[in-house]
């Protein structure tokens, strides 16, 4: 996977339909980057107990709409892991440590 750039409402749209230890593996992020990425990209948050509130059948703020974005380009790229694979095959792993 190549480097590319986050989509800020598709985030937004996930951050509030799902919780974010659920969206952790579609991101490969941890659940506390997540959150920071969310910040940097200047992208609101439920607040804490917003699912349980849900699931108990109390009322919930909407989901608020996306602001504009005033922080660096730089937040936007997604950056791709290296997998055990191409590593290898580049000539990456010292070949000590691929026995």
């Amino acid at each position: 996977m190549e480097n590319c750039q986050y989509d800020r409402q598709q985030l937004l749209d996930d951050i509030w339909s799902t919780p974010v230890t659920h969206l952790t593996q579609s991101y490969e992020l941890s659940d506390a980057g997540l959150k920071k990425l969310c910040s940097r990209l200047q992208i609101l948050t439920p607040p804490r107990g917003h699912w349980a509130k849900l699931k108990a059948g109390k009322k919930i703020p909407a989901k608020p709409a996306l602001v504009s974005y005033t922080g660096s380009p730089s937040y936007h790229v997604r950056y791709s892991r290296p997998t055990m694979g191409s590593a290898s095959s580049s000539g990456a792993i010292d070949p000590r440590l691929a026995a």
